[in-house]
Parts: C-alpha cells; sequence; structure tokens
C-alpha cells in the first residue's frame, strides 16, 4: 500500500463521513454520516451482547465463535455486493480520478479499502462484544485473546473481495445486455436469494433431535459448509489450535490478494464497456420513436419506476423486505409451525407464529421504502421535476406509487401463502392482508416526508443517499417503531388479538393520513 492509495482513500472516507461538509458548511450535513453509523454500531453491539450472553446462560459458549463470524461475514457480503457497484464503477468522479497521476491499483485498493472501512466497522461492532463475552465467561487464556484481536481485522477482508469481484462480475456479465440493469438487478437479487436459502438449507439440515442444545452442532457445520475460514477460526479459538488460526488468516489475505489482482487488472475495461454502453443508449434514445401520449400521472409514475430500476443499488437496498416476505411465508407453507417449534425446541413458536401472522410481513414491510431516497435521487435531474407543469401532489403519488407496486404484489402472495401454510381463522386471514397494505402505505408517506424535509442532492454516487442518507435511516427506525408496540401488545393480551389488529390498522392509517395532508403542504426544496 503507497502513499496514492492511503491518499485517496482518505478522501473517500472525508467523502463518505462528511467531515468537510461539517467544517466548511453552514448546514451541517454531514452530521447525519455519523449518526447513522454511531446508531447502527450500537444496535449492532447491543444484539451482539444480548445473543452472547444467552449463549452462554444456554450453556453453549463454543457456539459463540462460528456463530458470530459466520454472521459477520454475512453482513459484509450483502453490504459489499451493494456498495461495490456504486463504488467501483458507476462514480461519477471516474475520469477526475484517472487524470490523476496515480495508478490503477492504488485506484481500487482506495476504494476497496473504503468499503472495508465500514464494513471493519459493522463486523467489529457485532464481532469483539461477542467474543469478550466468551473470553470472561469462558476464562479463557492469553492465546484467545491473541486470536481474538487480529481477527477483527482479518475476518471482513475475503467477503469483502468476495463481494467485490461478484458485483465485477455481475457487471461484466450485463454490461453486453441491451437491458443490462435490469439484469444486474435480477443477477444480483438470485445471490441473494441463494445466500439465504443457503443459510436456512445448512441451518437447519443435519440437525440430530429437537433440543436447543443440539443446535450447537448443527450452525459448527453449517459454518464449515458456508465458510470454511469460520471454522478455522472457530477451531482456533474453542481449542487453541495455532495451526487453524494460521490457515484462516493464510486463506483471509491470501484469497484477497488474488481477488483485488484479478479485479485490478480487468478495472479498466469493465469503465470502458460501461461507458461505451451508456453512450450507445444516449443515441437509441435520440433516435427512439414518437412515444405513446400519458397522463400526467402515469408519467411521472413511469418515470419513478424507470429511475427506481435503472439503478442497481436502489432496487437491491429496499427489495430485500418483499423477497424476505415470500420466503418466509414459503418457508411456512412447507414447514408447519409445529415443525418449526420443533426444530427450534420451544413449542409455543408454533402458537405465536399463528397469532403474528398479519404483524411479521408488516415488519418486512417496513424494512422496504423507496420513497425515503426518491427525492434525493433527483439530483442534477431535479429541474425536469421542478419545472413540469403539474402539481406536487401528483409528483408525490407517482413516488408513493412505486413504493406500493413493489410491495403489494409481495403483500397478496405472503398472504395467499400464510393462509394456506397456518390455516388461519377469518379474522386473522383477513388482518394478514390489510394490515401489511396499511403499513405499506405508511412507510411510503414517511420516507417521502423524511426526504423532502432532508433532501441531498450533491451526491457523487447513488450509494450515498440510497444507504448513507438520514431519511433512509429514520424510515427504517420509525417502521420498527410503528411495528413493535402492536406486537408487545399481543404477547401480553393474547385473548385480544382482533382488537389489537383492528386498533393498530386504524391508528396506523389515520396516522398516515395526517402525514399525508402534511406532506402536502410542504414545499419541495431544490436547492
Amino acid at each position: 500500500m503507497n502513499h496514492n492509495t492511503l491518499t485517496l482513500l482518505k478522501v473517500q472516507m472525508l467523502g463518505f463521513l462528511g467531515w468537510n461538509q461539517m467544517r466548511h458548511s453552514h448546514v451541517k450535513k454531514g452530521m447525519s454520516s455519523f449518526a447513522i453509523l454511531c446508531f447502527l454500531s450500537l444496535l449492532l453491539i447491543f444484539y451482539s451482547v444480548i445473543l452472547a450472553m444467552g449463549l452462554v446462560l444456554a450453556k453453549m459458549a463454543a457456539l459463540i465463535a462460528p456463530l458470530t463470524a459466520v454472521i459477520c461475514v454475512v453482513i459484509t457480503l450483502i453490504s459489499t455486493l451493494q456498495k461495490s457497484r456504486p463504488a467501483l464503477f458507476t462514480c461519477s468522479d471516474y475520469d477526475l480520478v484517472m487524470a490523476l497521476p496515480v495508478s490503477v491499483r492504488a485506484v481500487v485498493q482506495s476504494r476497496l479499502l473504503s468499503i472495508y472501512c465500514i464494513s471493519f466497522l459493522f463486523s467489529t461492532s457485532f464481532f469483539l462484544p461477542a467474543g469478550i463475552v466468551c473470553g470472561m465467561a469462558g476464562g479463557k487464556d492469553i492465546s484467545y485473546w491473541l486470536m481474538l484481536i487480529p481477527a477483527l481485522f482479518l475476518l471482513p477482508l475475503l467477503p469483502t473481495a468476495v463481494g467485490a469481484v461478484l458485483s465485477a462480475a455481475i457487471t461484466a456479465a450485463s454490461v453486453r445486455s441491451r437491458h443490462k440493469n435490469l439484469l444486474s438487478i435480477l443477477l444480483g437479487l438470485l445471490l441473494f436469494i441463494a445466500i439465504m436459502a443457503g443459510l436456512f438449507f445448512f441451518l437447519g439440515s443435519d440437525h440430530p433431535g429437537t433440543q436447543l442444545q443440539a443446535a450447537a452442532v448443527s450452525v459448527s457445520r453449517a459454518a464449515g459448509k458456508i465458510y470454511p475460514p469460520a471454522a478455522w477460526y472457530a477451531l482456533a479459538v474453542n481449542n487453541g489450535n495455532w495451526g487453524a488460526y494460521l490457515l484462516f488468516a493464510l486463506a483471509s489475505t491470501g484469497i484477497t490478494a488474488l481477488l483485488v489482482s484479478i479485479l485490478t487488472h480487468n478495472y479498466p475495461a469493465l469503465h470502458a464497456a460501461l461507458e461505451n454502453q451508456h453512450t450507445g443508449r444516449q443515441q437509441n434514445v435520440l433516435q427512439a420513436e414518437k412515444r405513446k401520449i400519458l397522463s400526467p400521472t402515469s408519467a411521472f409514475y413511469h418515470k419513478e419506476l424507470h429511475r427506481y430500476f435503472s439503478c442497481p443499488v436502489y432496487v437491491l437496498n429496499t427489495m430485500p423486505g418483499p423477497i424476505l416476505i415470500v420466503l418466509f411465508s414459503a418457508v411456512l407453507l412447507f414447514l408447519s409451525p409445529e415443525k418449526v417449534a420443533s426444530m427450534a425446541g420451544i413449542p409455543i413458536i408454533a402458537v405465536w407464529l399463528r397469532r403474528l401472522a398479519p404483524l411479521l410481513p408488516s415488519m418486512f414491510v417496513c424494512m422496504s421504502c423507496t420513497t425515503a431516497a426518491s427525492v434525493s435521487l433527483e439530483g442534477k435531474t431535479r429541474w425536469i421535476t421542478c419545472s413540469a407543469p403539474v402539481s406536487q401532489k401528483v409528483v408525490f403519488r407517482a413516488k408513493i406509487a412505486v413504493n406500493l407496486t413493489i410491495l403489494l404484489p409481495a403483500v397478496f402472495v405472503s398472504g395467499l401463502l400464510l393462509l394456506f401454510g397456518l390455516h388461519l381463522p377469518p379474522v386473522q386471514a383477513i388482518f394478514t392482508f390489510v394490515l401489511p397494505c396499511i403499513y405499506s402505505l405508511f412507510i411510503a408517506v414517511v420516507g417521502l416526508l423524511l426526504d423532502i424535509s432532508r433532501p441531498q442532492f450533491d451526491w457523487t454516487s447513488e450509494m450515498v443517499p440510497v444507504k448513507q442518507g438520514m431519511p433512509m435511516l429514520f424510515t427504517l427506525l420509525i417502521g420498527f417503531l410503528a411495528v413493535f408496540p402492536p406486537i408487545l401488545l399481543t404477547f401480553s393480551f393474547s385473548g385480544s388479538a382482533a382488537f389489537i389488529y383492528g386498533g393498530t390498522a386504524v391508528l396506523v392509517l389515520l396516522l398516515t393520513c395526517l402525514l399525508y395532508h402534511h406532506l402536502l403542504r410542504l414545499p419541495l426544496q431544490w436547492q
């Protein structure tokens, strides 16, 4: 790593953290990035400590190392897949950076290191607290702590490199296609589904019994199947095996170096292919035939829908929610609640899965909001919307309609799957469709309201408003807070579930109407 790489990395991180904006701007926009990082880090620390303490109390401390390692690897891999394309291939400052007297290797390394630094922060926030709990509760010797500290840096290395190479492979596979963005989105979603299905298959297979303690054997085996370095690390820290630890370290560094070299070698060619494809698409647009005349609402809806599907990071950041709704419901169609409860060794799960059927899909719905970045993504083209002879109500409805287009099909499919899989009574069956639909509208209005109140137009990569924007974070937080109280009430007053569903539906719908009325009174901030 040379001086140029470190300088470019410094610029990347200053831009990501918004440090320059905080120092030199009167509007402290950069505070949002710090707030997001701090909030997510504290959340991960909290979940990590709770998970580790629970495993220690269940006398399954040996499970902490493989489980936390696999979770960190999956989080790093998925986040890298979403960040790599905008950070490496669709950044608007590529020509400016390549005009500098720096090598291609320095550019690639600096961008990968910026992704790695963020992944390292989140990975450490989850991995380190659990490791400390495991070490203190298990009375580990000095070798455990000597293995733990370097593992903090080694664990995110390989999944970051693998995610970047997979993103490059998806880009290369889709670059020759006429609909390259759509193909890139489909490949990314298929990879996400494969990861989720693989986790479920490996964690659910080879389960030797119905007791909770048997999960240790299952997860340990799954760690070796999904990600062998995690199994080597677990073997090293649990048994003091320095040979396994050396194998883990060599695999993490050696394979990463090889993958980075491959990516560096093909980086200019991929960018050239993307630029040629973009130029060809512009020529096709100029030569296009007369298009069908649409109403203002339909025209803006098609514009928003095209904008959504033309941004892979936008889709991959908002589509996991609908996918998880369908996957969750499909699992309950093929595995009865009693079977799931038997696998977990907790019989009461079967009862609560049926009782929470209307609320669990609503939780996944609140994970996906396209409107929380829709205004910020207007970017330099916002003058088109601003100068259009239409009311802002038309613009708002088009943005909300896109969110409903993404969520409602998944809601209806999951509702049908839950209806047949859980054999729901009529009242629960109705609310299994109604509540997620109301939450879909609620989260769309909340996201749009927050993004209009705090838009961010000065981005160089679409990843900034989609993944790092304060509106997106607070939309997810508000969605969680809106679903959590009825879930808690259902647990506390199980005999009044129908009244809780009805009251929740009325309150959320009323709140949505009030927020929408307030939204229409807000001026669009295009400055």
